[in-house]
């Protein structure tokens, strides 16, 4: 009666099969299986250059300072820029203003040369931090060392890629950029999806570093 009404018809209709649906079940659980075990190689980027300047990223732990220590030659280096901007917590309580400048005084309580040592603060700024610290470097590398034409980039873990990606968007003198990319210890980088830490960095990074390669504009 209804279909003499015109409100419904009859329509053939395809589904999966039970092998369809195992099929489908193999792809996904491959698929899956790569991703898992690709993703953060794929993001945790390692490709040092021979630099006149090494840019450390201010908000790196503690622990990835004395990695940096273990594994870079900072004597190869002409100068070394502690970049960062105002800490999101703890701001009120800590002697320093920025993380720049808790970064540049731990360098120097682990036994780096003050002498090499420059900070570069960030404004105040809550979105785009990397792209805002890459910026501030270019300014103060234009004002201060405009011979620089090589430096590499200090960070840990999957935010390297991106780390490097926005540091070739800002620096605009023709400054060559590679990057260092210190291991995160905090979590398991062949298991990273069996802690919530390692889960959240590493799928937070994968879509911040598309959103940097395909939407950002500076």
């Amino acid at each position: 009666m209804t279909e003499r009404w015109g409100l419904i018809k009859r329509k053939e209709c395809w589904s999966l099969t039970s092998r369809g649906w195992l099929a489908l079940l193999i792809i996904f659980c491959t698929s899956a299986y790569i991703f898992s075990r690709t993703v953060y190689g794929f993001l945790s980027v390692h490709k040092p250059i021979d630099a006149q300047a090494l840019v450390i990223e201010s908000w790196i732990p503690d622990f990835a300072v004395v990695a940096l220590l273990a594994e870079v030659d900072l004597e190869e280096y002409d100068l070394i820029l502690a970049a960062g901007g105002r800490p999101l917590k703890g701001a009120y309580l800590s002697d320093y203003a920025t993380t720049a400048d808790q970064l540049a005084a731990t360098l120097i309580a682990v036994g780096v040369d003050s002498q090499m040592i420059n900070v570069i603060r960030d404004p105040a700024v809550t979105k785009d931090r990397t792209y805002s610290t890459a910026v501030e470097v270019d300014h103060w590398l234009k004002e201060y060392q405009p011979q620089v034409k090589t430096l590499n980039v200090v960070t840990i873990g999957p935010h390297a890629r991106r780390s490097r990606l926005l540091f070739d968007l800002a620096l605009t003198t023709n400054v060559s950029v590679g990057v260092i990319n210190l291991k995160d210890n905090s979590y398991s980088s062949r298991y990273w999806w069996k802690s919530s830490i390692g889960l959240k960095t590493v799928l937070g990074e994968l879509l911040a570093y598309f959103y940097a390669k395909l939407i950002f504009y500076p």
